[in-house]
């Protein structure tokens, strides 16, 4: 189980660090869409579990609910992760 939660990290961090526009983008649009309930846990249960898992994660790895996450990574993704916490509050716990 550590060597696939290391392998996953080091994905998550190649995908930020070489797709950076893109994944924020994709984050944002999965943000804004929960916000908006164009994607809802009863119509679009799978497009939800998808978007919540990957915000989740993204919130878990930029804040200091992950252990492993590097202190100075943190501190680059402060603003991305205030604005999807401002924007997804109330609808989706994270």
């Amino acid at each position: 189980m550590p060597h696939i939660r290391r392998l996953s990290a080091e994905q998550a961090t190649a995908i930020e660090e070489q797709h950076y526009v893109q994944y924020t983008s994709l984050l944002g649009t999965y943000a804004g869409s929960i916000r908006d309930e164009k994607v809802t846990r009863e119509r679009n249960p799978l497009m939800f579990a998808i978007a919540a898992e990957e915000l989740g994660n993204f919130m878990k790895r930029h804040t200091r609910q992950d252990p492993t996450a590097d202190p100075s990574k943190l501190k680059e993704f402060d603003m991305l992760v205030g604005i999807i916490r401002s924007t997804v509050k109330g609808v989706l716990d994270i």
